[in-house]
């Protein structure tokens, strides 16, 4: 029988990066955890990801990521404040179907031409009913 620690153990390892994509986002600085800027984690750090062809279907892929499904809009660059450090990505293209944002056609991890002024911001949309139950306003959660 095998130890379920070991077993737990097992599975933590299996689960890490050994190609070097990006493996965690967050959005950081919004009024909701739905929104805020961009980032991600590459090589043990935090970085950002620049504007440059930064568009809806690249957020769709992150709203996925952040397990909030594939509705996810491009609210604009430095709306959540500029953040310090490495700027990880730039030129990110997505289709929009992809399930990780290193999947998405982008510059090398960490060559860029841009600063932190330009650093994304999204919204992952949470449609939802304000007033009752069964009626009242519908908002998406973008303000």
């Amino acid at each position: 029988m095998l130890n379920p620690a070991l077993f737990a153990l097992a599975l933590l390892v299996g689960s890490l990066s050994t190609t070097g994509t990006a493996q965690t986002v967050r959005l950081v600085g919004g009024n909701t955890p739905q929104q805020g800027r961009l980032e991600v984690y590459y090589s043990g750090r935090w970085g950002t990801v620049c504007r440059d062809y930064f568009n809806n279907a690249a957020a769709r892929v992150v709203c996925y990521m952040l397990g909030y499904g594939r509705i996810g809009q491009y609210i604009g660059y430095n709306r959540h404040g500029a953040a310090n450090g490495t700027i990880w990505l730039d030129n990110v293209r997505c289709v929009g179907t992809e399930t990780n944002i290193a999947d998405c056609s982008h510059n090398v991890w960490g060559t860029h031409d841009c600063h932190h002024y330009e650093d994304v911001s999204i919204a992952c949309v949470s449609i939802r009913l304000v007033g009752s139950s069964r009626e009242g306003r519908l908002t998406n959660g973008i303000s």
